[in-house]
């Protein structure tokens, strides 16, 4: 008898956890929601102009503040990638659009840019 009780009492905690945990969950999705439609389409990035490439070489663009750098490097492969590389950390692939609000966020921060051909 005393284990049947525990199940049901352990079933309505679980489920008041879950509905409780639900509203949480629309409140999360709705404030990135909100503040994703706020934030402006960064258009002056210096990877959009088109300085054109060699096949062996690729322009990096460096934000750098005190002692935080931030590598950027367009893919040679497909023009939808942009690499982006922490100090000396590993370099990842970040689509074309996550990359520019990167570079503008990197930016506003007060990060300054310097090219490497």
């Amino acid at each position: 008898m005393k284990i049947k009780i525990n199940r049901i009492l352990f079933k309505q905690i679980q489920y008041l956890f879950s509905c409780l945990l639900y509203p949480y969950v629309i409140l999360c999705v709705s404030i990135k929601t909100y503040m994703t439609i706020l934030e402006k389409y960064p258009e002056n990035i210096p990877w959009d102009l088109n300085i054109p490439q060699n096949k062996n070489k690729s322009i990096q663009w460096i934000l750098t503040k005190a002692d935080n750098v931030y590598t950027f490097t367009r893919s040679r492969i497909n023009d939808k990638y942009v690499y982006i590389q922490k100090n000396d950390g590993k370099l990842k692939a970040y689509k074309e659009y996550e990359a520019r609000y990167t570079y503008q966020r990197l930016f506003d921060e007060g990060y300054l840019l310097a090219a490497v051909p």
